[in-house]
């Protein structure tokens, strides 16, 4: 609930639709928690189109897309994995386009119809960190490695998000379990090189971040890490 609220706040601030999108963001909770008679009535206030038009509508107007998959998972239903994968969908749409509040509201959808879908926990875990809420995304991250312990995305994503939160023993771990599944895992060396700028320890550093560099790391990603870590040694 604190933060459904945080959200419904700011988008009140930033966006001139607000309203609309708060009114949206309250729809999908009732899809959410299956209350989905009085979510089509609040979702026909904002898709205000005949049922046979709302699909037409759907490919340009998200709470007639949400008012679609609702009402079809009310009529003719096609089980949870199937409902859940059109709501992972949107919700993946939405966090690419830079909507995270509507992202998150989406996909918290789909990982209630389906918690046994390791991306679902996954796609969150991302919407979840793009929003600085780390207290949220690393047991996303965590729990979609329950499901699938070896997927080495979810592993980096995780690493990073708790190289973010300072929980740097536990990130150099999982940085380690995916060389282990993943040896040509570049950007994990070069998240090893932020662990020990971080740590003080420069010259660990600009090893890791030239092993990076010759895994494939964008040379220019790299080449200000470098200097900035020769100018900090030498001031030691």
């Amino acid at each position: 609930m604190r933060a459904s609220l945080l959200i419904v706040c700011a988008l009140l601030r930033s966006d001139p639709r607000a309203a609309e999108k708060v009114d949206l963001l309250h729809a999908l909770d009732l899809v959410r928690a299956q209350h989905l008679g009085p979510a089509l009535t609040a979702l026909e206030k904002l898709c205000p189109v005949p049922i046979e038009e709302v699909a037409k509508a759907a490919d340009r107007d998200v709470a007639c897309q949400v008012r679609m998959y609702a009402w079809v998972e009310t009529n003719k239903p096609r089980g949870p994995k199937a409902t859940s994968r059109v709501y992972w969908l949107a919700g993946d749409q939405a966090h690419k386009r830079g909507d995270l509040g509507l992202g998150e509201a989406l996909l918290n959808v789909a990982v209630q119809r389906d918690p046994d879908n390791a991306m679902n926990w996954h796609s969150i875990g991302l919407v979840y960190k793009d929003e600085g809420k780390r207290d949220l995304a690393i047991p996303a991250f965590q729990r979609s490695l329950k499901i699938d312990p070896r997927e080495p995305y979810t592993m980096y994503w995780l690493a990073s998000t708790l190289i973010d939160d300072g929980q740097l023993e536990e990130a150099e771990r999982v940085l380690s379990d995916i060389l282990e599944i993943d040896p040509s895992h570049a950007r994990v060396w070069f998240r090893r090189g932020e662990i020990y700028m971080i740590r003080n320890e420069y010259k660990r550093a600009i090893e890791a971040f030239e092993t990076a560099k010759k895994k494939g790391v964008p040379r220019k990603h790299v080449a200000a890490k470098i200097r900035e870590c020769e100018r900090l040694l030498g001031k030691q």
